[in-house]
């Protein structure tokens, strides 16, 4: 059947005249109501009624077909398949045949005209089709109809058919091929599949390519690492012969000092971890079993023996351990638990006393007693049992037999005033039990212990008690009509001698404790100084006066010229009490406010005050540092005890005492074995009251290591500056 034939150009352009002349003149009636009073929006072609407010569409619009929203979507399976075979019948069509084949006869070869003159014929050809899919009729809208058939051109037979028929009507140089298109479709199965044959083939040939080629790779990555590892056993020889070792022998790293057990931490300190080991080339610090990073906030020297927690907080806490490595194997340490301290104040006994005890002395496990009546001695031991004191003048009280079971362990000298101007020098011995006696004594006070029902009784301690013997005696007289201060400075080389109202006396101590009988130096304040309280450096030839009613404190320097250097230091308040420092220069001074008892650490080297803080609530009455540590205790009138670290300038402990009477006096002792520190408390009411502090041992020792690790470490710096220095000069 012959297809009709096209209507001429010229026809269709005089038809769209005629609808727009139309719809311009048509005098448009309102949809709604019929009212012919309406308006028309020519850009949205939209009828808009002045009668009733609404808007109708114009029937006489016709738009131009737009593909801004078409090409956005996928055109069905059905209509993509519809629009190729008729853009295909297109060519079919005797017009555009006819028109095609004058194209190529007028070119006669020449491909530019060729061109010419044959895409646009194919080009118009394809634009009747799509304008009535919904595409634009021009070159644009023939490209988006073509894409969209080929989006649809995956696994149909079909549509690629037809897509390859419309590549060779569009090619020039090609013969139109005569005959209808569908005939074609089996011959171009074949080829698709023949082509998908060849894509196979040719991945399986480079697949297998891949292989080898990674086989290759991985037999060459295999010798270089035998290479390597040749290498790295060739160094390790070479490293052993260098450090004179046997290089067929393996060293495997063995650790001779092994971290502490546990370390005791306060907030804010520092610590050191140490581990010694030999032939250890690598350090690694772990924390809970998982190594720390280099820069681990807090901490120093990861990969080396010595771990530094410069800055202590909670989260530190737990198991540290070191692993020692070198290139034959390695160790661990133990493990280093790292804890805070939890301070617990202890009483451990309260017992009377014969008289009212005004001062206590503590020296080498040695207490002094003085009262009114004598002065008697005893031991923190025998403290410790219901209170046995043997003075110097009973030592024949002791039974004979008791005397021969006892050995003297130790020898110490005490130093007295008296009211008539004279010093005594008493030497006391301490006698401690034999084996036998010790058990027999350390029995004796288990089976009490378990009889025992007050709580006094069940703290007595059930070591073996010391006893104390007095030796010979001897007085130095001096020019004061009554002593009220003795003291020793600058390790017991000077005897301070005062009557705490103008004058002090300095006596030099020989070597062999024997004290001079006259004084080397004598001070002399005016009458409107009159002194109050005086206080002695136990390491440095230095002390420190107050005076009644000064807010003044006057620090004294013993020079090497046995001369004395005043330095004043003022003051904002009076002073209640002070204390020097067991080692250093540094002063603890309790001042008096309107309420609250100030307490003041001053350096008597650079005059500097290097703190100062509130400390009780009243007077701070005594002051008393431990022997060799940086922490003292302050007793105010609130009856309450206050324990300061002077480095930190913190109270790091404070407890209550409930005490019966006024506090004459208190006394720390300090084993420097040990390090169990005891608070001895005297008071007006013929008392006396033990108390310990848990866990202060581990505190105290942590401090020590610290101070011990700080000064190496000033010592190494020194003596590389030292060396430093002496290179330049050379």
């Amino acid at each position: 059947m012959q297809a009709e034939e096209p209507t001429p150009q010229k026809d269709l352009a005089w038809a769209d005249a005629i609808l727009a002349t139309k719809a311009k003149e048509q005098t448009f009636n309102c949809l709604v109501c019929g009212s012919k009073n309406v308006t028309l929006d020519v850009k949205t072609q939209r009828v808009y009624c002045r009668m009733c407010s609404t808007f109708t569409r114009n029937v006489f619009e016709r738009p131009m077909p737009v593909d801004k929203l078409r090409e956005m979507e996928r055109l069905p399976q059905e209509t993509a398949v519809e629009m190729l075979a008729d853009i295909l019948a297109s060519f079919q069509h005797v017009h555009f045949k006819h028109r095609l084949d004058d194209a190529v006869r007028k070119a006669q070869g020449c491909f530019v005209e060729l061109v010419l003159g044959h895409t646009p014929v194919a080009l118009e050809a394809v634009r009747c089709v799509v304008t009535r899919f919904g595409f634009t009729d021009n070159l644009e809208g023939v490209m988006k109809a073509i894409r969209a058939i080929q989006e649809h051109a995956k696994d149909d037979a079909v549509v690629l058919d037809g897509l390859e028929h419309l590549r060779i009507l569009f090619s020039p140089q090609n013969q139109f091929q005569a005959g209808p298109w569908p005939h074609r479709r089996m011959s171009m199965v074949d080829m698709a599949v023949e082509d998908a044959l060849q894509l196979q083939d040719e991945a399986r040939v480079v697949e297998a390519a891949r292989q080898v080629q990674l086989q290759r790779d991985a037999d060459v990555k295999k010798l270089e690492e035998m290479a390597q590892a040749r290498r790295m056993q060739a160094l390790v020889r070479a490293k052993k012969v260098a450090r004179g070792l046997d290089p067929n022998q393996l060293y495997i790293p063995t650790i001779r000092r092994h971290p502490p057990a546990s370390v005791v931490l306060l907030a804010g300190r520092s610590a050191f971890v140490s581990v010694v080991a030999d032939h250890s080339d690598t350090y690694a610090w772990c924390w809970n079993g998982m190594p720390l990073a280099d820069d681990s906030p807090g901490f120093r020297g990861v990969h080396t023996a010595l771990l530094t927690i410069q800055f202590f907080t909670k989260s530190m806490c737990g198991a540290y351990t070191c692993r020692c490595a070198n290139d034959d194997g390695s160790i661990e340490s133990t493990v280093c638990l790292v804890s805070t301290v939890t301070l617990q104040p202890k009483m451990l006994q309260r017992m009377p006393t014969p008289h009212v005890v005004h001062s206590l002395a503590l020296q080498d496990h040695v207490i002094c007693l003085r009262t009114l009546h004598g002065i008697t001695f005893t031991t923190p031991l025998s403290v410790a049992s219901p209170l046995r004191v043997a003075a110097a003048e009973s030592t024949a009280a002791i039974d004979a037999e008791r005397v021969e079971a006892v050995a003297a362990t130790r020898r110490t000298t005490f130093f007295s005033g008296l009211a008539n101007g004279v010093v005594r020098v008493e030497s006391v011995h301490i006698m401690t039990p034999m084996e036998k006696d010790a058990a027999s004594a350390a029995s004796a006070a288990a089976v009490g212990k378990r009889k025992a029902s007050l709580p006094r009784a069940a703290a007595a301690s059930t070591k073996p008690t010391a006893y104390v013997t007095g030796g010979h005696t001897r007085r130095v007289t001096t020019s004061l009509a009554h002593v009220k201060c003795v003291a020793l400075l600058g390790d017991d080389t000077w005897l301070l001698v005062s009557d705490l109202d103008h004058t002090i006396l300095l006596y030099a101590i020989g070597q062999d404790g024997v004290v001079d009988a006259l004084p080397a130096l004598s001070m002399v304040t005016p009458k409107h100084k009159r002194i109050d309280l005086v206080t002695a450096s136990p390491s440095l030839p230095q002390f420190a006066v107050a005076f009644h009613g000064l807010q003044m404190l006057d620090v004294v320097l013993v020079t090497s010229q046995h001369a004395l250097r005043h330095v004043e230091l003022p003051l904002p308040r009076r002073v209640s009490c002070m204390a020097f420092a067991s080692m250093g220069s540094q002063v603890a001074v309790g001042e008096k406010g309107v309420q609250h008892g100030h307490l003041r650490l001053v350096n008597a080297e650079t005059k500097a005050s290097n703190w100062t803080a509130p400390a009780h609530f009243g007077a701070v009455q005594f002051i008393r540092w431990i022997p060799r540590h940086v922490f003292f205790f302050t007793l105010g009138t609130d009856r309450v005890v206050k324990l300061w670290d002077a480095m930190k300038h913190t109270c790091v402990l404070h407890f209550f005492v409930a005490l019966r009477g006024a506090p004459s006096d208190i006394a720390v002792a300090c084993d420097a074995a040990t390090m169990d520190c005891t608070l001895l408390v005297a008071t007006y009411a013929k008392q006396m009251e033990r108390w310990t502090i848990d866990s202060l041992v581990s505190l105290l020792e942590s401090v020590r290591v610290e101070h011990a690790y700080a000064i190496v470490l000033i010592q190494k710096q020194w003596r590389g500056a030292l060396a430093r220095w002496r290179l330049w000069r050379k």
